[in-house]
């Protein structure tokens, strides 16, 4: 089966339930993380793997492909 590939924008408060749910789920890969304090962002990476980080939500849109986040 093929991974649902995500890319998460916002990685402080709420978006934390929904990283450790993600990350448990054998067919969901965090593909890339966005947010505007670094601490947070690289701690998103750290905690899911995430291998692409951006700053805010229009880097992410502007260098992934959201289809397939490739």
């Amino acid at each position: 089966m093929r991974k649902l590939r995500l890319g998460i924008i916002g990685c402080g408060g709420r978006a934390n339930v929904h990283l450790n749910g993600f990350v448990q789920m054998e067919n969901v890969e965090i593909a890339a993380v966005a947010d505007p304090i670094e601490s947070r962002r690289m701690e998103a990476a750290k905690k899911t793997g995430a291998k692409r980080v951006y700053r805010d939500h229009t880097d992410l849109y502007n260098n992934e492909n959201r289809d397939t986040l490739d």
